[in-house]
């Protein structure tokens, strides 16, 4: 496209300059060949004072300024590899139309001023335009002597006419054509070139009449520049360049300015078609004069009629229709003032205040443009009156001067008048405190000067001083009035990019980090940046939340998503953990409540980490900051151990990746592992434990260390008895340490105290048990040994010698062993009956082996014996096998007496005495023990009577020892029955 582009504009040169007049070669002659370009340029050396610019990536160095006091930009003199240049370097708050550059770019006309490179390049910080040109050595228009040489003002007008011709085949209205803008390429005023497109416009293929501002050059601008006005801007075709031309060849023969007066006067001598000092001039330069300002540009000359008047042809000058003619307005007729257009009537308007008001709003003024035609300004001064302004006249009359004269200049509050946007915000910036009280009036008159000539949204404007802070709404119109401003004084700041890295550098004031959350910005970008990124923006100022540096950050992060978590190249995990680390070392010292403000932008629940990590999707490092720093949840409040915000932060910091480093106060060095902690002297941890905080830092390396896995059971506790063993062996007075010690040892001594009883009582049980065996043995020994003396008179009295005593034993003893099982008293008797009838069972027994094997009756008595030693025995061993295994769960010095109770007593229990979670269960146990004490020596002391009494009953009754003789068991019996008889008859 862009080739095509030249190709189009070279080729419409070629027919600009195919002018076929006293023949081709003569038209050439004297328009370009005897104006042939100079082979080389005039080449000056800089003095090596001054200053070099970067263009593009390449440096040139300043001869001298040619001009600091341009409208819009800076004009220097520069030399790269000695060849000179102009450098035209536009002032920030103006920037050219990238397109229209582009295209004189492109233009490539020997008649046209050569541009090399133009963009932008940063001065002082400040990004600025520039173009780079051509370097013109001869005179400009504006300084050339004529000397009524008719010969040159034919070439200068047909030079001149061919440039303006190729610039419109171009679709470029230079609009300030003036003889400055018209410089000779050499001294010798041969080859005339068209210079200086700051204010042209680029017109659309399709468009026959462009939209613009109405910047110019009065004296040389067109009377439709004054009177076609539209919406705030003017509508108008490249017949102003034409008219401008006519008005510069009438400068260039007279040699001087030929308008005397102000510009209302010489407006109307346009307007009217009236020229001075035009009749004294020559016919022929008379006539060119008159055919470029004809009033109506549809019947003004263009280069077709220049041409044939250069060829001296008769061309026709229509004078006849005067283009949007009005009535004469009387304005005072007393004074006999009249006003001939609508510019001149808001001029003597202006003069008239209150004259004006009642013609505005007798709708005077209104009728009146309807009668001259102008119906579209009508119906704006009717809508002043009746909707936008009805009952506040004074700003409707403000507003009606604007609309007659678009190009009226606002006057501040001293009475300066600003013409244009930068001189309107330089007012703003130096009476700053009177605007900010003032501008709180929706009908002030600066709001009705921009609502009617600029295209701004002034509705919005109004509405900033009513619900921002007056300094925020004043910085925030004067950013939406003029796009070019940098966003913060004084800083590099033109661009999203420079902002970031401004913020970055860490020197910007809390008011300025404030502008970023409180409109500030968002009315900067609303005219220069990407619709889309201002809408995303917005969306965070909607959310209405309070200032934080942490809300100023995520604006700046949503600016550029891939800028760092520092506004620079933490962009990592690892890199951001770093930074973290750094502020832990530098937060080691202050207090707790001035850790968790200097560390919100870490720690917080609304901090920005966390606001970084969901935007670049960080899942993991979400979930690691809610684990660790909401210190109420159950896992973090229940965990044992000291556990606060700074541990939580170092926790925090090496999950991330970096394990933090720690700051020796004492000798100044920073220490970040286990190795290098256990080198350091003594006395410099002790130092740092009694003052900083050393303790909360070695935590992550033993229970709070993130990377270690603690899924193992009790792995945890382990790990933080390690600590805490780790801190003893530096600190053995630190409190933690001392408790935990006390502690263990304590459960320890407990225990020990519990065995000892428990292997008392054992011990005196199985000495019972001993005597108990001896006694059974030795009556075994005595039986076996010396038998029975007399079998039949053994068995005969058998019920009284073996059944009584052994039964009447046996009762006492089952009727003891259910008292201790917690029977009732029914129940105790039930077990003395069971008893004594299972002492029978021996006797019965003894009495059927006598009877069938006599020489038995010794085996099965030793039989019996033992048999009753094993019963006795295993009762007693069920209940104490029983209680002596839970006295050994109970006495094993387990994970709970170990670890678990001293851990909960070092950071969880408040009293100054340890007492363990198995103490009542050691308690109950003992107390079961020594009942059981009990219990077991009377079992055993029953058991070893039972013998001593069959003993001595075997003495008594043997006949070879004390032979005591039988009872007489059968008149026992006889009387016993007797007595049952006479009981049965007595009830009869």
């Amino acid at each position: 496209m862009e080739e095509q582009s030249t190709q189009r504009i070279k080729s419409d040169a070629a027919v600009v300059s195919n002018i076929p007049e006293r023949g081709e070669e003569e038209l050439t002659r004297h328009l370009l060949l005897d104006n042939e370009p100079a082979k080389h340029l005039h080449r000056a050396k800089a003095d090596g004072g001054g200053r070099t610019f970067v263009l593009n990536g390449r440096e040139y160095v300043e001869i001298r300024p040619l001009s600091q006091s341009s409208g819009e930009a800076q004009i220097y003199l520069v030399t790269r590899e000695e060849q000179e240049y102009v450098l035209k370097l536009y002032y920030p708050n103006f920037s050219p139309a990238k397109g229209l550059l582009q295209v004189v770019w492109n233009m490539d006309f020997e008649l046209i001023v050569k541009m090399f490179d133009f963009g932008q390049t940063v001065m002082d910080g400040i990004a600025r335009d520039y173009e780079l040109m051509e370097y013109l050595d001869g005179p400009s228009l504006a300084t050339y002597q004529l000397n009524e040489d008719v010969h040159q003002f034919e070439r200068i007008a047909l030079s001149a006419a061919a440039a303006l011709a190729y610039c419109h085949n171009c679709n470029v209205i230079h609009k300030d054509i003036k003889p400055g803008n018209f410089i000779f390429r050499e001294q010798d005023c041969r080859e005339l070139v068209l210079t200086d497109f700051g204010i042209s416009t680029l017109i659309a293929d399709d468009e026959q009449m462009h939209k613009t501002t109405q910047a110019r050059t009065p004296l040389y601008a067109a009377p439709e520049m004054y009177e076609n006005v539209i919406d705030g801007v003017v509508e108008l075709t490249n017949k102003v360049d034409y008219y401008s031309l006519g008005i510069m060849l009438l400068f260039v023969w007279l040699g001087h300015n030929p308008f005397t007066g102000n510009e209302r006067s010489m407006m109307r001598m346009k307007g009217e078609g009236k020229l001075p000092d035009i009749e004294q001039l020559p016919e022929r330069v008379r006539h060119i004069i008159r055919g470029l300002t004809v009033v109506n540009p549809d019947k003004r000359w263009g280069f077709h009629e220049v041409e044939q008047w250069y060829k001296g042809e008769d061309v026709e000058v229509d004078e006849a229709s005067v283009y949007l003619r009005y009535k004469s307005f009387v304005v005072d007729s007393e004074k006999n003032v009249l006003a001939s257009n609508a510019h001149e009537l808001a001029m003597l308007l202006a003069e008239r205040k209150s004259l004006g008001i009642k013609y505005l709003y007798g709708k005077m003024i209104s009728s009146w443009l309807e009668e001259c035609g102008n119906r579209k300004l009508a119906v704006e001064l009717n809508d002043i009156v009746a909707r936008r302004y009805p009952h506040n006249r004074d700003a409707g009359f403000c507003a009606a001067l604007y609309t007659l004269d678009k190009s009226r200049p606002y006057c501040d509050v001293r009475g300066t008048e600003c013409g244009n946007v930068s001189e309107i915000v330089l007012s703003l910036l130096a009476n700053a405190d009177e605007y900010k009280l003032l501008l709180r009036d929706e009908y002030n008159p600066l709001f009705i000067y921009l609502e009617i000539t600029t295209e701004l949204e002034v509705s919005r404007l109004r509405e900033y001083f009513k619900t921002d802070r007056a300094e925020v709404a004043l910085q925030r119109m004067i950013f939406e009035i003029d796009n070019t401003l940098p966003f913060l004084s004084g800083k590099p700041s033109s661009s999203i990019p420079e902002i970031i890295e401004t913020f970055a550098a860490g020197d910007c004031s809390e008011e300025e980090w404030r502008s970023l959350t409180d409109g500030r910005l968002l009315s900067w970008m609303y005219y220069k940046c990407d619709p889309l990124l201002y809408v995303d923006i917005k969306k965070l100022y909607d959310e209405k939340l309070p200032y934080s540096r942490s809300r100023a950050y995520r604006v700046l992060y949503h600016l550029d998503p891939h800028v760092g978590f520092d506004l620079r190249q933490a962009k990592t995990r690892e890199q951001v953990s770093l930074l973290m680390s750094e502020e832990l070392v530098k937060m080691q010292f202050c207090s707790e409540p001035e850790f968790m403000r200097q560390m919100e932008e870490f720690i917080g629940q609304n901090s920005r980490l966390r606001y970084y990590a969901e935007m670049h999707g960080w899942r993991d490092v979400l979930i690691l900051h809610n684990q660790v720093f909401d210190l109420a949840s159950v896992e973090n409040s229940d965990r044992y151990g000291s556990y606060d915000i700074r541990v939580a932060s170092y926790r925090f910091c090496k999950g991330l990746g970096t394990t933090p480093s720690y700051y020796l106060r004492t000798g100044g060095d920073l220490i970040s592992s286990l190795e290098e902690f256990r080198q350091l002297n003594v006395s410099v941890i002790r130092t740092e434990m009694k003052q900083g905080c050393m303790e909360q830092w070695l935590t992550i390396f033993f229970h709070e260390d993130p990377m270690r896995n603690f899924s193992e059971q009790y792995s945890y506790e382990h790990a933080l008895k390690d600590y805490l063993l780790e801190v003893g062996r530096v600190m053995p007075d630190n409190s933690s340490y001392k408790r935990f010690r006390h502690a263990q040892e304590d459960s320890r001594k407990k225990l020990k105290e519990y065995r000892v009883l428990s292997f008392r009582m054992q011990a005196q049980e199985k000495t019972l048990k001993i005597l108990f065996i001896v006694a059974a043995v030795c009556l075994s020994l005595f039986i076996l040994v010396l038998g029975y003396s007399d079998p039949e008179e053994f068995i005969h009295r058998i019920y009284f010698s073996v059944g009584l005593p052994v039964g009447g034993v046996l009762m006492i003893v089952a009727a003891t062993r259910s008292y201790f099982n917690g029977g009732g008293v029914a129940f105790n008797m039930l077990s003395a009956i069971v008893g004594l009838l299972s002492g029978l069972l021996p006797a019965w027994l003894l009495t059927l082996v006598g009877a069938d094997h006599p020489m038995l009756l010794r085996l099965v008595s030793v039989g019996m014996i033992w048999c009753y030693v094993v019963g006795m025995c295993f009762i007693g061993r069920n209940r104490l096998s029983h209680t002596e295994q839970e006295l050994k769960n109970i006495f094993k010095e387990n994970i709970n007496t170990s670890l678990i109770d001293p851990l909960y007593y070092t950071y969880k229990q408040k009293s100054f005495r340890f007492r363990g979670s198995n103490y009542r269960e050691l308690e109950d146990t003992v107390g079961v023990l020594n009942a059981l004490k009990v219990e077991t020596t009377i079992h055993y002391v029953e058991s070893i009577l039972l013998l001593l009494l069959l003993f001595v009953l075997f003495v008594a009754f043997h006949a070879s020892l004390m032979d005591m003789g039988s009872p007489d068991t059968d008149s026992f019996r006889q009387q016993v029955m007797e007595l049952f008889y006479q009981f049965i008859n007595l009830e009869e």
